[in-house]
């Protein structure tokens, strides 16, 4: 199924990602939204977005511990395009998703944002590419791409690949990728405070998703955390 979503004013937009294989976003000229997607079923989605000038978009994947494969471009057309991209879920069991984000960048004075954060736990596996591109012809950009990867079992499997691919000298770009164990230090502490062992690994794991949905709504972040 093919979902095209065509933002005029601005709103917050959620979809439930059932079925649709092709999702087409198109937001106009100076309108300001976000859009968040959930993922609680196995799929297989390409997404297309595509930002027009001084308008600006927010994305939320929330991964309900399922499977799947998903592509998304994020198309910076208009000139102070801003575009961002925020993942979140942990992943148990024989969970096995497969990421690959990239951010083009094609008029002058736009930004992008793509941040990702996972716990990957059992037997699961994370395979992560995200990629920020600016074109020869587009000038002051900037373009950041950040993932953040809780890793909790030996048996899971994490392979994060950060690219930058930069035609334009003026811009300020950056990348990176952390895969990380629980703090024993944070640990430590929060057993001083009579917790048990389960609610710490709670507490950590809550705060480390956290950092994704940071700019939602206290309500939202707190379904989000829930659901995930």
């Amino acid at each position: 199924m093919n979902k095209t979503l065509k933002i005029k004013s601005n709103r917050e937009v959620t979809i439930d990602i059932f079925k649709i294989k092709n999702l087409n976003i198109v937001v106009e000229e100076c309108i300001k939204a976000v859009c968040i997607l959930n993922f609680d079923t196995d799929f297989d989605l390409n997404t297309k977005v595509v930002i027009k000038a001084s308008a600006e978009l927010k994305i939320y994947n929330v991964f309900t511990g399922s499977s799947g494969k998903e592509s998304l471009d994020l198309e910076l057309i208009g000139e102070g395009a801003v575009g961002e991209v925020y993942s979140i879920g942990s992943l148990k069991n024989n969970d096995n998703l497969e990421l690959k984000h990239n951010a083009l960048h094609i008029a002058d004075k736009t930004t992008s944002n793509i941040y990702s954060s996972f716990v990957v736990n059992d037997n699961s596996e994370l395979n992560l590419n995200e990629e920020v591109f600016v074109q020869a012809s587009a000038n002051s950009c900037i373009g950041n791409q950040k993932a953040e990867i809780l890793l909790l079992s030996e048996n899971a499997k994490v392979q994060a690949v950060p690219n930058l691919k930069i035609e334009n000298e003026n811009v300020k770009c950056s990348h990176g990728v952390s895969i990380t164990k629980f703090n024993e230090e944070k640990k430590f502490y929060l057993n001083t405070k009579g917790l048990n062992e389960k609610q710490v690994e709670e507490i950590l794991i809550s705060g480390h998703l956290s950092k994704a949905i940071k700019s939602l709504g206290e309500e939202m972040q707190k379904e989000i955390l829930k659901s995930i």
